[in-house]
Parts: structure tokens; C-alpha cells; sequence
């Protein structure tokens, strides 16, 4: 994400174009981070379920 939005604040406007795979990409990187966020929710259920201890 960082890499993407500073390579955006670069191009400026044409970042967001089509013109550019730029604007592609950093959408991309964005849904990896949404996963990667539900992932680290689920740990400590999972952590729970497996130990015995109580799942809220």
C-alpha cells in the first residue's frame, strides 16, 4: 500500500487514470490488507476454540 499510494502521489492526477496500472495495483494491494485484517480477527477465536477456553 505504501509503495502504491507514494507511486499515486507521484504520477498525481494521472495516478488515478487508466492510463497507469498504478491505480490497479493499489486497489489490489488494498483487498490484500482487508484479508490479511480478517485474518488476525479470527486468530484469537481460533486460539480459543482450540485451548477450550471460552469463545465470546
Amino acid at each position: 500500500m505504501r509503495v502504491t499510494d507514494e507511486a499515486i502521489q507521484i504520477l498525481g492526477g494521472h495516478g488515478y487514470t487508466r492510463d497507469y496500472p498504478v491505480r490497479r495495483i493499489n486497489r489490489d494491494a488494498k483487498v490484500f490488507t482487508i484479508f490479511e485484517g480478517a485474518g488476525e480477527i479470527r486468530r484469537p477465536v481460533i486460539g480459543r476454540a482450540l485451548t477450550g477456553l471460552p469463545v465470546h
